[in-house]
C-alpha cells in the first residue's frame, strides 16, 4: 500500500472554479478507479488545494495518472500552480482510530485484529529497511501525517484545527509544515510535515486525535517519488544535506 499527497498553490484567485470543476472530474474517475483504498479532498484558502489518496499498489496509481481526467488536466495544473508539490508516502503502524471504519496501520497496540489490507498482504506495519542508495527523499528525516474528519461538525473542527497548528508552529521546531482543507460532504483534511525525532509520532498523533478529536490520523513514511516543493522544503534536497552532514537539517 502507498499513499500520494499534493498541495496545489495557484497563481491567482481567478482560476479558483476551473479548479473545483477539475477536482470533480477527476474525483468521479477515481470513484470507478480499482486500487483506490481511500481519497480525501480539501480547499485550504482560495488559491491552496490538497489531495491524498490510498492506493493497493503502485501500478493501480500510476494506471490512473496516466489515465482520463487526471491525465487531461495535468498540464493545466502546471499552467494553473504557482507552486506544486507531490509526494508518495509508505505506511507506519502509528495510527489514530479508522478511517470510515478502515484501519490502515497495521496491528493495533491495544490488540484489536489488523486491518484488512494487512491480512490479505497489502500492507505491513513498517517499511522494510531501504537500500542506502534509494535514500532520497526517505533519507530526509522527515515524516507526514494525514489526518480526516467528516461529519457535520467538520467545519467547526477544520477552523480549531487551523488555529491550533498556527500556534503549534511557532512553538515546536518538529512541525515543519501544515496545511488544513475543508471539501464537500462535509469533511477536513490535514496534511502535515515533522521530523522524526524520538517521540514525535507520538506527540503529533496526539495532537490531531486526542486534543483536535478528528476521526482518523496516520504516520507515513516517504517513499521513492517526489515532484516541487512546499514554500520551498523539499525532501529530496534535505535527504541529500542530512547525508553529507547528519548535524544538517530543514530549518524550516
Amino acid at each position: 500500500m502507498l499513499a500520494v499527497t499534493t498541495r496545489n498553490v495557484l497563481r491567482h484567485p481567478g482560476l479558483f472554479l476551473p479548479m473545483l470543476y477539475a477536482r470533480l472530474l477527476v474525483a468521479r474517475q477515481l470513484a470507478v478507479t480499482p486500487g483506490l483504498v481511500r481519497y480525501a479532498g480539501g480547499i485550504a484558502g482560495p488559491t491552496e488545494f490538497l489531495t491524498l489518496t490510498v492506493w493497493e499498489d503502485k501500478g493501480r496509481m500510476q494506471a490512473f495518472a496516466s489515465s482520463g481526467a487526471h491525465r487531461r488536466f495535468m498540464w493545466l495544473f502546471a499552467r494553473w500552480s504557482e507552486s506544486f508539490w507531490s509526494l508518495r508516502w509508505d505506511p507506519t503502524g502509528d495510527e489514530w482510530g479508522s478511517w470510515a471504519g478502515l484501519q490502515l496501520g497495521g496491528a493495533r497496540p491495544e490488540g484489536r485484529p489488523s486491518s484488512p489490507l494487512v491480512r490479505l498482504g497489502l500492507i505491513r506495519p513498517d517499511p522494510a529497511p531501504r537500500s542506502p542508495l534509494a535514500l532520497e527523499p526517505r533519507g530526509a528525516g522527515i515524516f507526514g501525517v494525514m489526518a480526516r474528519h467528516e461529519g457535520p461538525d467538520a467545519l467547526a473542527v477544520a477552523a480549531r484545527a487551523r488555529h491550533r497548528l498556527a500556534t503549534e508552529v511557532r512553538s515546536n521546531p518538529a512541525l515543519l509544515r501544515w496545511a488544513v482543507g475543508f471539501d464537500l460532504p462535509p469533511q477536513v483534511l490535514i496534511v502535515t510535515l515533522w521530523r522524526d525525532a524520538a517521540r514525535t509520532r507520538e506527540q503529533a498523533l496526539g495532537l490531531l486525535g486526542t486534543e483536535l478529536g478528528l476521526a482518523w490520523a496516520m504516520c507515513w513514511l516517504p517513499g521513492d517519488y517526489e515532484v516541487g516543493h512546499w514554500s520551498g522544503l523539499r525532501l529530496r534536497q534535505a535527504a541529500r544535506l542530512s547525508r553529507r552532514n547528519p548535524a544538517m537539517a530543514p530549518s524550516s
